[in-house]
């Protein structure tokens, strides 16, 4: 994700900024969501590091993408 899409208010009149993460530890990911959504975002787990980062690494399909979540 950009900066630019960061650095305003991550909730939106359509909805909250999506910010994806991945990893392999659930007991660090869980803290890190939990903040994510007290900032305003809605985060999305990509699950394992291996799969849920090569989505969103540079040239994967998800990499620099804008997406809003409406809950």
């Amino acid at each position: 994700m950009f900066a630019t899409y960061m650095a305003p208010e991550p909730r939106h009149q359509d909805g909250n900024q999506v910010v994806f993460l991945a990893g392999d530890d659930e007991s660090a990911k869980a803290p890190f969501t939990r903040l994510l959504t007290e900032f305003g975002f809605a985060p999305v787990d990509l699950g394992a590091l291996r799969e849920g980062g090569a989505l969103m690494q540079l040239g994967g399909p998800l990499s620099g993408k804008h997406f809003l979540f409406q809950g």
